[in-house]
């Protein structure tokens, strides 16, 4: 057994030296070639993995977080703190038979999280039960079996995505050149009005839209037909035809004030089912100003969430430009949606806010908020002159699999009746909340 090789602090302790603090205690590989590691900690804290490498110039890099995925024990989640000569323990199985972390050019990093600062990846169990609800991850390649080749992190559990919003100042909506604006409003009605937004707090956004089999997972058959057997090739579709009732009112399909925000979400909801079997009562819809936030990933005008330019005239299939829209696609004479993660992800790691499924927005829509700052907007949602219809609508967000390019634009916003159950509408969740309540 090595005796203390190193304790590494990144930037989270950096910021906060006064927080918990992790010691390596032990770390060693037995015969059988699993690697454990044991340590204390001085506070409760969120405890994450990795390892370094020295090379050639004597420098220490960091390894790809591949090479741990499948570590187990007290990383990766909540860690209490230790007391006395008490230890926390990780260990793993390397999968190559050559790694050998005895050698003096491997050493391990933790880094501990303050608990109101997690890492910028946070995975939920939507098992009815589950021994390991909530875990944490610095990145994408420490999941284990990697987001999109491992299918549970599109069927059986939610990803979500840190989204550094606090402290940030950003502009919400569209200038007046940025072609195809206001697109699918009343005549004369500016929806995109350029305005500043100021966020107080991170929160979490929904790597995926939801699918088909995460509403499974918690509200069963209801909403997907009498008898949902899904094949193969629905797993990983995003649900569509659900209504913004039918994922945070419940019931009968019909807008409930006893159940609108800022009140929790009608118990027998999806929200409301996710709510009570996680714990997480966090869980909502992202309002009007947090989706565009996201979805911008920070890019601004005229450019999709990934930094490449808008293209309004192309109709050859390309998988790498983020969006399903309705020349996008193989067969754009058959329009479908696509099984979500199919096209690239924005700058921050988040699939599908361009196209596939409309998204609903917790606000009511109204057509001008720049007097807002982004506060989730709880009037009547009477939306006044739109298709010729005076009714009360909520926001969706996103274009969908059969639309133009101009729908799917960052700062597109499309008012819907809230009961409204068409085919082109879908969701995602978030996690927390940008503008402290």
């Amino acid at each position: 057994m090595r005796s203390l090789l190193a304790l590494i602090l990144s930037s989270p302790l950096l910021a906060a030296m006064a927080g918990p603090v992790a010691k390596i205690e032990s770390f060693s590989q037995a015969a059988d070639r699993t690697v454990s590691l044991t340590y204390s900690l001085s506070g409760d804290a969120i405890v994450t993995l990795s390892l370094e490498m020295k090379n050639e110039l004597g420098e220490w890099t960091a390894l790809d977080d591949s090479v741990i995925q499948y570590a187990y024990g007290d990383v990766n989640r909540e860690v209490a703190a230790t007391s006395g000569d008490a230890v926390r323990t990780i260990a793993w199985l390397p999968e190559s038979a050559r790694f050998d972390v005895t050698s003096a050019s491997i050493r391990p990093v933790l880094t501990v999280w303050p608990k109101d600062d997690p890492p910028n990846y946070m995975v939920v169990d939507l098992a009815l039960h589950s021994d390991s609800r909530v875990c944490y991850y610095a990145t994408t390649n420490a999941l284990p079996g990697g987001l999109l080749d491992n299918l549970d992190y599109r069927t059986v559990k939610l990803v979500l995505r840190k989204i550094p919003a606090k402290g940030v100042t950003w502009q919400m909506g569209s200038t007046a050149n940025e072609s195809g604006r206001n697109v699918g409003v009343g005549t004369g009605i500016d929806a995109e009005i350029l305005h500043d937004v100021s966020f107080d707090s991170n929160y979490y956004m929904a790597v995926f839209e939801t699918t088909q089999s995460q509403w499974f997972m918690i509200k069963g058959a209801s909403g997907l037909g009498g008898s949902f057997t899904p094949p193969d090739s629905r797993l990983l579709l995003p649900l569509n035809a659900v209504s913004y009732c039918d994922v945070r009112e419940g019931g009968n399909n019909a807008p409930n004030t006893a159940y609108e925000y800022p009140s929790a979400p009608h118990p027998d909801s999806f929200l409301g089912i996710l709510r009570s079997r996680t714990g997480l009562q966090g869980f909502d819809l992202p309002s009007d100003a947090e989706w565009e936030y996201a979805c911008r990933a920070g890019n601004g005008e005229n450019l999709w969430g990934n930094g490449a330019q808008y293209s309004y005239s192309t109709k050859k299939f390309d998988p790498l430009v983020p969006g399903r829209y309705q020349f996008n696609q193989p067969d754009s004479s058959a329009m479908t949606p696509a099984p979500v993660g199919s096209y690239a992800p924005n700058d921050w790691g988040i699939y599908d806010m361009h196209g596939n499924v409309f998204e609903w927005c917790v606000d009511w829509y109204k057509h001008d908020l720049s007097g807002s700052n982004g506060e989730i907007n709880t009037a009547d949602g009477t939306s006044g002159t739109y298709k010729s219809v005076s009714a009360k609508h909520r926001n969706r967000r996103g274009g969908a699999y059969n639309l133009p390019v101009a729908w799917l634009r960052s700062a597109c916003r499309t008012p819907e009746p809230g009961n409204s159950r068409g085919v082109q509408n879908g969701f995602r969740v978030k996690y927390g909340a940008a503008i402290a309540k």
